[in-house]
């Protein structure tokens, strides 16, 4: 197992670096753990081709890909950071919203349980696979020696006006999570599954913190 796990990690980075060049750092991000779901799906034994309660492989594939359903008949997903202060609150950021949306033939009345199921399938495939400390996905960071944790705390920099996350920070004293939100039937707010990363996010001037 721990040799299966270090060859799909392997081929996680060779395959991400080879796909990313000149985006914003968002996009490269959200690109990037895109590929991480879809060379993931070979160990993902939980996601099942027969239910619409977990992604399949196929849409785990294509999840960078729009559909063009109406959002007011579909739900979506995405990883946000919750405010630490108020779980319940608006999320502080996105970190990546998925392009492909889903149908939602319940709508108006969103199947929230269902919908947050099947976005922490998606959430499952990659967030165990890959540390704050491991490797930029992005080849052009990587190559500087940048990691994962440096990726976000970079966005959280630039699109937050963050560049403090954890020690120094008046706002985020004790750093930020980032974890899986659901979205249906063309309603304005993002309702959180519950499902974490299981590292918490702290920065220094832009720069990954271990918390």
């Amino acid at each position: 197992v721990t040799r299966i796990h270090s060859l799909v990690v392997t081929r996680i980075h060779s395959l991400v670096v080879t796909r990313i060049h000149s985006l914003s750092t968002v996009t490269m991000i959200g690109l990037a753990l895109i590929s991480v779901a879809s060379v993931c799906v070979v160990t993902a034994q939980n996601i099942s081709p027969e239910t619409n309660n977990e992604i399949t492989n196929e849409q785990l594939k294509n999840l960078n890909k729009p559909t063009g359903l109406d959002l007011k008949s579909a739900f979506r997903c995405g990883l946000f950071f919750p405010d630490p202060a108020d779980d319940s609150a608006l999320p502080i950021a996105p970190l990546l919203i998925f392009n492909s949306t889903w149908a939602a033939d319940e709508c108006p009345s969103a199947d929230t349980k269902r919908h947050n199921k099947f976005c922490d399938s998606i959430f499952s495939s990659f967030s165990s696979k890959l540390t704050l400390l491991s490797k930029s996905l992005v080849r052009s960071f990587a190559a500087k020696g940048h990691s994962i944790g440096d990726d976000i705390c970079r966005t959280l920099k630039k699109n937050v006006k963050a560049p403090f996350v954890g020690p120094r920070s008046k706002k985020f004293p004790t750093g930020l999570e980032f974890g899986m939100y659901s979205n249906a039937c063309g309603a304005k707010k993002w309702v959180s599954t519950g499902l974490r990363h299981g590292e918490k996010v702290c920065c220094k001037n832009g720069k990954y913190l271990v918390c």
